[in-house]
């Protein structure tokens, strides 16, 4: 049974096209992943499918019997003003489980007055067998379990430091999307889950209890995402969005790139081919044509008219290329500064925020020239702070200022500490930072004002910049950078680590606002670079290919293990 059929949807943003004659089908208790480049056209689908947009031609066909719960990228959840915990919050979405809950309480309390009525029978009959397929009898517990697996418990004390009783008005835009991600996965009469990046704010452990989720929904699943480590283990078929078209591929996330390079190289070479017999063609109606001005008799006359339609009829059939307008980011580190053994080194090092709350209790470590070290741990054990301690002993040996790295707030309350720590960095380390919330970045400055204040004026190296970092030039123009998209601000940030001739690498979160080609062209970077890197992320695939050593944060600590992230969460377990 199909759940969902698009016919033909065309949808256009003023004069740009954006969809073009999309054709799919959702079959039931499917699970498909919708992929493509970051303004390829994926939430623009969504929003069309469930609703939200309905300024579109073509036909949209749902099966009856339908219900469809969609979790949206840009959600503005509880307002600000909200006096809600967590749990109420959560618990108040779910009005209608609600009110099924009292309508049953309240006819089993009229059925205890009058067992022998049957028209009352009858309606607790109807009421009953919804109570039971929607689970209303469960709700609470339902909650607890959904709250806990995304890493919200109940005293806090999971991987994230919020906890059910958490005020939902004094969460951060990432926290409130974890809760609003939990109301969705909540709702039982939806049989269509539509999941507009739901992985983003979550950490490894939320990200495993998602995956079983999903896998046990009953009922089909679109879900959009970066994380191919998630599509890998959960889609059945991916959709990728690319150039306003729609294709499909059968099977997980590493199925469809080597079907759609085959198909690519299948394409390249049918393209190349009509090229030559194009190029063949033309080349004997130019021939012809030349005798013909010579006064040819009526054969070649006859042989050029036909060959000149033959040449338009075959245009006709010729394919685009399909490396056409393939402009994709890439950027280069140059080679690092050769240093010594010892990047960095903490040696019974500790930190703490005030009396009550300790990050670091007598800890040591050290990373060495070429360890690629991701840096893991619970939400609120210390990981960035980590980052910016050392960041902070770096400035302070190099007489840098802190606003280089944009920690000048933080390293004015914690200098005295960093002063006496026993960290230390080695005397020829450069570092190079890529903070998560793009702190180093002015956002009062156009992309131009940007790079001429990094001393970037001519217009031929301005223009390179644009191309390698898939800046749009209205944008550079006229946006300021506090108006960017995540994804733009993320490729500036890659250029200030392009321009710093750091050796040393210190990496919060540097992929999360990346599309999947973006992320391979930062892998790929990241793999051949032959200085020390310290990164924290929470995507299992990016570090797989990165790293070779862990630093897991636990109990105060900085625990060391030598191995990629499989290897290392293999031995933890």
């Amino acid at each position: 049974m199909l759940r969902l059929e698009l016919h033909n949807i065309n949808k256009f943003y003023g004069s740009r096209q954006i969809l073009k004659d999309v054709s799919v089908s959702l079959a039931d208790e499917s699970i498909v992943g919708l992929v493509g480049n970051n303004g390829a056209g994926k939430s623009t689908l969504c929003n069309l499918i469930t609703g939200k947009d309905d300024e579109f031609t073509g036909q949209k066909n749902f099966h009856p019997g339908t219900k469809v719960a969609y979790f949206q990228q840009l959600y503005d959840s509880a307002p600000e003003s909200s006096d809600q915990n967590v749990f109420d919050y959560v618990l108040s979405t779910q009005k209608e489980v609600l009110d099924l809950e009292t309508r049953y309480h309240e006819l089993l309390r009229e059925l205890e007055q009058n067992p022998t009525d049957s028209d009352l029978l009858e309606t607790f009959g109807i009421v009953q067998e919804e109570y039971m397929n929607k689970e209303a009898y469960s709700l609470v517990e339902r909650i607890e379990n959904t709250l806990t697996g995304l890493g919200v418990t109940e005293q806090g004390d999971g991987e994230r430091n919020i906890s059910w009783y958490s005020m939902m008005a004094q969460l951060s835009g990432g926290e409130r999307k974890i809760v609003e991600l939990a109301t969705i996965l909540l709702n039982a009469d939806a049989n269509v889950l539509i999941l507009d990046e739901p992985t983003n704010h979550l950490d490894v452990k939320g990200r495993e209890w998602l995956e079983d989720f999903v896998k046990q929904f009953k009922g089909s699943v679109i879900i959009v995402s970066h994380d191919r480590y998630l599509l890998n283990r959960i889609c059945q078929n991916i959709w990728e969005i690319e150039n306003g078209s729609v294709a499909t591929y059968r099977g997980n996330y590493d199925k469809y790139e080597k079907d759609k390079a085959l198909n690519r190289e299948t394409l390249l070479k049918t393209y190349r081919l009509q090229q030559k017999e194009l190029n063949r063609l033309e080349e004997l109606v130019k021939e012809l044509f030349r005798k013909v001005k010579i006064g040819a008799g009526p054969a070649i006359v006859a042989q050029y008219n036909a060959t000149k339609t033959r040449v338009e009829k075959f245009k006709e059939t010729i394919i685009e290329n399909p490396m056409k307008d393939k402009r994709e980011f890439h950027f280069t580190l140059p080679a690092p500064a050769e240093f010594g053994h010892t990047a960095l080194k903490a040696d019974s090092f500790s930190f703490k925020y005030n009396e009550n709350r300790v990050l670091f209790d007598d800890t040591s470590f050290v990373v060495t020239n070429g360890d690629r070290t991701a840096l893991l741990g619970s939400n609120g054990s210390g990981k960035s702070t980590l980052m910016k301690l050392i960041l902070m002993r770096y400035c302070i040996d190099k007489d840098i200022s802190f606003k280089t790295f944009g920690i000048e707030e933080f390293a004015e309350k914690h200098i005295d500490q960093v002063k006496i720590s026993g960290l230390y960095l080695g005397p020829s380390v450069t570092v190079g930072y890529y903070s998560q919330n793009h702190s180093q970045l002015n956002g009062s400055l156009t992309i131009r004002e940007f790079l001429a204040n990094l001393g970037i004026r001519d217009e031929k190296q301005v223009q390179s910049i644009v191309r390698q970092f898939q800046f749009d030039s209205r944008t550079m123009e006229e946006k300021y950078i506090k108006d960017l998209s995540g994804g733009e601000k993320s490729k500036l940030q890659f250029l200030l680590l392009m321009l710093s001739g750091a050796n040393v690498l210190l990496l919060d979160e540097p992929i999360n606002h990346l599309d999947i080609s973006s992320m391979k062209a930062v892998e790929s970077v990241l793999a051949s670079f032959k200085g020390s890197i310290m990164v924290i992320s929470h995507d299992r695939y990016f570090l797989n290919r990165i790293i070779n050593k862990v630093f897991h944060i636990e109990d105060k600590k900085v625990k060391e293990f030598f191995g990629n992230y499989d290897e290392f969460l293999e031995a933890k377990h």
